[in-house]
């Protein structure tokens, strides 16, 4: 062993990775050849900067809410008082969220604050070609926040009856969910789908609440608006950027020996360590003993077949629509990577990184669920602006307000409706235990989160009762002093 650490050494610390490849480059060549006027970029910082002006003087109290915040609420007036305020901010964001593209770069720097750090030395190789995992993406937060001030604006607008206003917010919000997924990264898409799923709990709010308010114009822009985000159909997670990422990293941890294979070096044990938030130095311990458990580490090729392996799994199990899953997808992860202690160990990394991916697969369906509802509570209150009241079945909607009534992505069937003893519609799906339980929700679930909470068939039984509710969906209690 004495003999043959000095050769470890010289191939651990004498070879260094080569990139081959610059992600954010070629992420941002799709903005190459757009027109300025079509970004929205430039309004997007414009209404940032006005929007934490206001954040930091003026909204005080409203954070504890934010932006669960109705009528009847203690702090309903100063929401309005706010709201007042931010009527530049909401100018620029409509004017932004209507614009084909927003055109952010990825890069080291902050998309939001390009002035916050030091110049950028453009001859560095962190700065020419930077680690995908360093890249800024401020710009969701920025989303976000804007998402959920449009969001109290289009209730507001409701209560005053200003339905140009209220949907002039909700396209907005929809045309930031645009925005918000344009990169195609994971990140990015999750972001996108929970601000679409914030405008849709705000319109079933509004319809609630309101249902006068909009005309059946009105309604179709935002029927046209939600069948549009992401091109209608179940909602699937891409997987292709994370693949860029992936192969971003092995080109930084590995050599490259020009047939897809390589070694862990020691700049690679750096960028790992920088990963997990050190200053990407190794420790003594590292120093010494790296260049003997470099040989027991996953070769480049093994490290990204094994990727690739679990990608490919997730992928069969997303072509599939919910109710025929059989297995978590964190337990497809762990299958294709981990058979066996020695495996576990030898890919740990890979099972801290896959399994958020998993995750992303139920947070689609779960979404695809929601927009469908959002679909069909349009459509049903298209049907009454019609008819004078709500449709006995779901089936008088088709073939004038719907094509086709939605699936209920836990049982296959139907989306699930009846009419109260009011005559106002209930939508809902069987939920986790696949038991119509007649659109009664699970005993102090008032979100659904129990009941949206997908298990395999095995364990149905097993799941709380009660249905998982879609629409209508009750406002939160209000704060009082003693909150």
């Amino acid at each position: 062993m004495l003999i043959g650490y000095p050769f470890l050494c010289w191939r651990f610390y004498g070879s260094h990775p080569v990139l081959s490849r610059n992600i954010s480059a070629e992420h941002n060549a799709r903005f190459a050849n757009i027109p300025e006027s079509d970004l929205a970029a430039p309004l997007y910082r414009e209404a940032l900067e006005h929007y934490e002006a206001l954040l930091g003087q003026q909204r005080g109290t409203l954070d504890r809410e934010w932006p669960e915040i109705y009528p009847g609420d203690p702090l309903w007036p100063d929401a309005l008082a706010y709201l007042d305020r931010s009527s530049q901010v909401r100018d620029l964001l409509l004017r932004a969220s209507a614009k084909p593209f927003a055109g952010f770069h990825l890069s080291l720097h902050p998309h939001l604050y390009p002035d916050s750090e030091p110049a950028a030395d453009p001859a560095s190789v962190r700065e020419s070609n930077p680690p995908a995992l360093d890249l800024s993406l401020d710009s969701l937060g920025a989303y976000r926040a804007f998402a959920r001030l449009l969001s109290v604006d289009a209730r507001a607008a409701a209560e005053s009856g200003d339905a140009a206003r209220g949907a002039a917010s909700l396209l907005a919000m929809f045309g930031i969910a645009r925005h918000s997924g344009e990169h195609g990264l994971l990140i990015s898409d999750l972001v996108a789908l929970a601000i679409d799923h914030l405008c849709i709990q705000t319109l079933a709010d509004v319809l609630v609440y309101h249902p006068d308010l909009f005309d059946d114009a009105q309604l179709r822009e935002l029927e046209r608006a939600q069948r549009a985000f992401r091109g209608g159909g179940p909602l699937r997670a891409d997987f292709k950027s994370e693949e860029d990422f992936l192969a971003d990293a092995a080109q930084r941890l590995y050599t490259d020996n020009g047939k897809g294979d390589g070694r862990i070096c020691a700049d690679g044990l750096r960028m790992i360590d920088t990963m997990a938030g050190g200053p990407g130095r190794l420790s003594a311990g590292a120093a010494v003993f790296g260049p003997i458990n470099a040989e027991f580490m996953p070769s480049r090729l093994e490290f990204t077949g094994k990727y690739h392996d679990a990608i490919h799994e997730l992928e069969a199990l997303e072509a599939l629509p919910l109710w025929e899953w059989k297995e978590r997808p964190a337990d497809v992860v762990e299958r294709s990577i981990a058979t066996d202690a020695l495996a576990r160990a030898k890919f740990r990394m890979l099972l801290i990184l896959l399994p958020a991916m998993g995750k992303a697969l139920d947070v689609h369906e779960t979404f695809t669920q929601t927009r469908d509802a959002g679909l069909v509570m349009i459509a049903l209150a298209r049907y009454r602006l019609d008819h004078g009241a709500y449709p006995a079945a779901l089936v008088a909607l088709v073939p004038d307000y719907l094509a086709q009534i939605p699936p209920d992505r836990f049982d296959g069937s139907p989306i699930k409706y009846r009419l109260t003893d009011e005559g106002t519609p209930l939508l809902y799906s069987v939920g986790a235990n696949r038991t119509d339980d007649g659109g009664v929700p699970c005993e102090g679930d008032t979100t659904g989160a129990r009941a949206m909470k997908w298990c395999p068939p095995a364990e149905a039984s097993l799941a709380a009762p009660g249905d998982w509710i879609l629409y209508p969906s009750p406002r939160p209690e209000p704060y009082t002093d003693e909150d």
